[in-house]
């Protein structure tokens, strides 16, 4: 069964500062999603990625995936290849100093961690 629709466009014609007409508008699209849980086996490829799993996932090279992140790393990537919603965990230890900034880029969201000493914590603790 479809449920799709048709895509609905609404155009703007306007002049710009040299008098030359320019379009811009919206359009709304209804997709039809057939496996919305699927899972990726692979986070990157190696050599050659076929057209078809790259355009469907955007699955990166491994020459350009982001770095794991140390001990000592102070920036970092995570990395959610493919389409399916990750719900990320990030675990921590140790001393903050003056605190620790975790943005998401995508989304806008921050979350600042303060106060948090290798001390505060049980051996072998973390915050989560």
């Amino acid at each position: 069964m479809v449920t799709g629709k048709r895509i609905e466009i609404s155009l703007y014609d306007h002049e710009d500062m040299t008098g030359q007409v320019c379009y811009s508008g919206t359009f709304t699209a209804l997709f039809t999603c057939y496996d919305p849980f699927g899972r990726m086996n692979q986070t990157s490829y190696a050599d050659t990625c076929d057209p078809r799993t790259l355009a469907r996932t955007g699955i990166l090279p491994t020459a350009i995936m982001p770095p794991v992140p140390t001990v000592n790393s102070r920036s970092f990537l995570l990395y959610n290849p493919g389409t399916e919603a990750a719900h990320t965990v990030i675990r921590l230890a140790g001393d903050v100093g003056d605190g620790l900034l975790i943005r998401n880029l995508t989304t806008g969201q921050r979350c600042r961690v303060v106060n948090l000493e290798s001390g505060s914590l049980l051996e072998g603790a973390y915050l989560e």
